[in-house]
C-alpha cells in the first residue's frame, strides 16, 4: 500500500510540474507575438578602415569647358557597285587622290552599251512607223516629231520627246507603245550611268576592297572615299556647360603642341546614357590635318562661386562623393553639381564648407561604412 501511495504521488507531481511548464511556455510564446517589432537601426559597419581625408575649402574656380576627340572626315562615303562587271581603272589603289568629277571606279559596260544600242535603233524604226499617220491626223504637231526623229542616234542618249498637246496624239502613241519604249530606254541610259562612278569632290581612296580587272558584283562595297582638309571632331562636354557654347562660335583646339582654329557647328540633343554627357560637333578645315588625329579644346567659361576643385576618380557615378560623418566617424554619400572636368579634376558645388571630404578612392566603399580618418599630409 505504501509503495502504490509513493507512484501516486510521483506521477502527480509529475503532472503538475509539466502543466506549469506548459503554462509558462504559451505565456513566453503569446508575449513574443504580441511584442511590436524592433525597427532597424542604420546600417553602420563595425570594421574600420583608414582613409585619407581633406577639408572642404569654398572658392571661386574658373570654369573651362574642356573636351576631346579625334578628327573624322566630314565628307565621305563608302562606294558600292550598283551593277555587275570588270573593274577596269588602273589606279583604283588605296591612297589615290582623284579630282572633282573624275572617275573614281569605271566597270566594263561593252555589253551593255550594245544592248541599249540595239534599243535605240528598234526604237528609231518604231518611231517613224508612226510618222506617216502623225502627218495625216496630226499634221500640227508632225514638225516637232520630224525635228525629234532627226535628233536621235543610236551612240548618243535619246533627246527630250517633243511636247505632246493633243490628247487623241497621247493615246495614239501610247497604243503603239512609242512611249513605253521611250522611257524605257531612258531608265537604261541611267543605269549605263552606274558603270562609271564619279567623285564629288577632290578627295582620296582611303579603303579599296577590291583589284583593278577584278569582277564586281552589283550591291558590292568597293571602298571608301573622303575629302581631305575638311574634318569633324565630336567632344563631349557636361549637359550644364552648354549655355556657355553656340553654333558658330570660333575655338581654339590643339594637337601635338600646335593650335588651330575650329567652329562648332551643331549639338547633339540626346544626353549619352553610359557617360550623361551631350556631344559637340567642330569642323576644323586644314590641308596638314589627317583623319583620326587627336586634339582637346579648352574655352574659358565663367567663375563658378562657392565651388572646389576635386580628384576626377572621387565621383560615383559622376554624381555623388563620399564624406566623413564627425560624430561617429562613418561614410556618407553626398550629391554634388559638377560643373565641369579639366584634365583629372572636376569643378563641383554643393558641398558645405568644414565638411571632411574622403580624398581618395574607396573601393567597396558604402554609406555608414566605419572609418579611420587621417588628413591629407599628416
Amino acid at each position: 500500500m505504501m509503495k502504490l501511495e509513493l507512484r501516486g504521488n510521483k506521477t502527480l507531481v509529475r503532472s503538475v510540474v509539466l502543466g506549469i511548464a506548459a503554462i509558462l511556455l504559451s505565456v513566453f510564446i503569446s508575449k513574443k507575438l504580441s511584442a511590436p517589432k524592433e525597427t532597424k537601426a542604420p546600417l553602420t559597419s563595425f570594421r574600420t578602415k583608414t582613409v585619407e581625408v581633406s577639408e572642404v575649402i569654398l572658392q571661386s574656380n574658373r570654369l573651362n569647358v574642356v573636351a576631346s576627340g579625334r578628327l573624322k572626315a566630314q565628307n565621305r562615303f563608302e562606294v558600292y557597285a550598283e551593277v555587275t562587271g570588270v573593274l577596269q581603272n588602273a589606279n583604283f589603289r588605296k591612297g589615290a587622290r582623284i579630282g572633282e568629277g573624275s572617275p573614281i571606279a569605271v566597270i566594263d559596260s561593252k555589253e551593255f552599251e550594245g544592248q541599249l544600242k540595239s534599243q535605240r535603233s528598234a526604237f528609231l524604226g518604231l518611231v517613224s512607223q508612226v510618222m506617216p499617220d502623225i502627218q495625216i491626223d496630226h499634221s500640227s504637231e508632225f514638225a516637232s516629231w520630224e525635228a525629234f526623229i532627226q535628233k536621235i542616234q543610236v551612240e548618243k542618249s535619246l533627246p527630250e520627246l517633243p511636247v505632246v498637246n493633243s490628247t487623241s496624239l497621247k493615246k495614239f502613241l501610247s497604243a503603239r507603245s512609242v512611249l513605253t519604249n521611250y522611257y524605257n530606254i531612258k531608265s537604261l541610259e541611267e543605269r549605263l550611268a552606274k558603270y562609271r562612278i564619279a567623285a564629288p569632290y577632290l578627295g582620296v581612296l582611303v579603303e579599296t576592297n577590291i583589284e583593278p580587272g577584278a569582277l564586281v558584283r552589283a550591291g558590292q562595297k568597293i571602298g571608301t572615299f573622303v575629302q581631305p582638309g575638311v574634318f569633324e571632331l565630336e567632344a563631349s562636354v557636361v549637359p550644364s556647360q552648354l549655355k556657355y557654347l553656340r553654333e558658330g562660335q570660333s575655338v581654339q583646339l590643339t594637337s601635338e603642341g600646335k593650335a588651330y582654329l575650329g567652329r562648332i557647328l551643331r549639338f547633339n540633343e540626346v544626353v549619352d546614357l553610359q557617360t550623361q554627357m551631350v556631344s559637340v560637333i567642330i569642323q576644323i578645315n586644314h590641308p596638314e590635318l589627317k583623319e583620326g588625329q587627336f586634339f582637346e579644346m579648352n574655352i574659358a567659361a565663367a567663375e563658378v562661386n562657392g565651388s572646389i576643385e576635386i580628384a576626377r576618380n572621387l565621383l560615383s557615378n559622376e554624381q555623388t562623393v563620399f564624406l566623413v560623418n564627425d560624430k561617429d566617424s562613418t561614410l556618407v554619400v553626398k550629391p554634388v553639381i559638377v560643373h565641369g572636368y579639366k584634365g583629372q579634376k572636376a569643378l563641383v558645388s554643393g558641398l558645405e564648407a568644414g565638411t571632411i571630404l574622403v580624398s581618395q578612392q574607396i573601393s567597396g566603399g558604402f554609406e555608414g561604412m566605419k572609418v579611420v580618418p587621417q588628413m591629407a599630409g599628416k
